[in-house]
């Protein structure tokens, strides 16, 4: 019996890790209990295993990434956080589970770490609604999720780490966090973009770019210059005239959509300067390679050289 996972059916313990994996492609596993810390079902299910019953994350679990490596896995019943730590750690929790439709929704009010949770899962296209008030790492959180298109508010602390949260993510274009409060989802965004190093950066700009644009041309078509009987603008008292007013929902995004217009022409610069860069470098190699190719040449006349006198000298 592994000492790290319990298989169940019904209420009774399978202390067999074969007999419970057979049992578990005719679903006959009705729970599966995580004991210990970072332990992996990968390995103890039949790679051929497309559906898990119930998965209860044991009360003395601190760090746990399960799932990971389930290429063939395509759902879970459900999931169930009964650990009492008070940070939970559950990086790399669905990490390549490529064909992972749907996550069930669980408790995570004590989890701290998200780091590459869903990264390579390929085929997910949204997930439930998360605690993430205790999460300070959500680093290449969706990193590869080449499939997801929503992704429901999240919230993050000041100062959490954010780098390659949508690394990858290329159909990525709704988020209730953006409608919501599109500030704070373009600073997530733009955190996620620290330090880029490759044109899938710029790949993961134009998803930005793309979120900013559609929810501009929302709040263009649903909002109207409101019509009032009040009295016109001349007829008010001078006092509310003068007084500010507050910027409107589309202008705020209008000043998102130059951000993001900025951070493009940076990206644009930066792409730039690494391609000098790399010119430089090749033009660099390709000279040091001249010198070399010299260098044998020299060689070779001064062999030539040498053979012909120890021939001279041997006549």
């Amino acid at each position: 019996m592994s000492d790290d996972v319990l298989f169940y059916s019904q209420e009774q313990l399978i202390p067999d890790p074969a007999r419970a994996a057979r049992l578990l492609l005719t679903d006959s596993i009705t729970r599966i209990v995580i004991v210990r810390d970072n332990a992996e079902l990968r390995g103890l299910i039949p790679e051929e295993a497309r559906f898990l019953p119930e998965v209860v994350i044991g009360e003395d679990v601190t760090s746990c990434h399960a799932f990971l490596g389930l290429k063939n896995l395509c759902e879970i019943s459900s999931l169930n956080n009964k650990s009492h730590a008070a940070e939970l750690d559950l990086h790399y929790l669905f990490r390549g589970c490529e064909k992972l439709t749907r996550i069930p929704h669980f408790f995570t009010g004590n989890v701290t770490s998200m780091r590459g949770m869903f990264a390579n899962c390929r085929s997910l296209e949204t997930i439930p609604e998360l605690n993430t008030e205790k999460v300070t790492d959500f680093r290449i959180m969706f990193e590869h999720c080449s499939s997801l298109v929503y992704l429901p508010a999240l919230r993050a602390q000041p100062g959490a780490e954010v780098y390659g949260m949508f690394s990858g993510c290329h159909r990525l274009e709704k988020s209730r966090l953006a409608e919501a409060n599109p500030r704070e989802y373009l600073d997530f965004l733009l955190s996620s973009q620290r330090n880029p190093h490759s044109i899938k950066d710029r790949q993961n700009l134009d998803a930005i770019d793309r979120v900013f644009s559609r929810l501009y041309s929302n709040y263009e078509e649903n909002s109207e210059p409101r019509q009032t009987e009040s009295a016109p603008a001349e007829d008010l008292p001078v006092n509310s005239q003068s007084s500010a007013v507050p910027k409107t929902t589309d202008s705020k995004i209008k000043d998102l959509a130059e951000n993001v217009s900025i951070l493009r022409r940076k990206m644009d610069l930066h792409l730039q300067e690494k391609v000098e860069s790399v010119d430089k470098r090749t033009s660099q190699i390709e000279q040091d390679i001249r010198r070399l190719e010299d260098k044998i040449d020299g060689l070779q006349d001064l062999m030539t050289k040498l053979l012909q006198q120890l021939s001279d000298r041997g006549q």
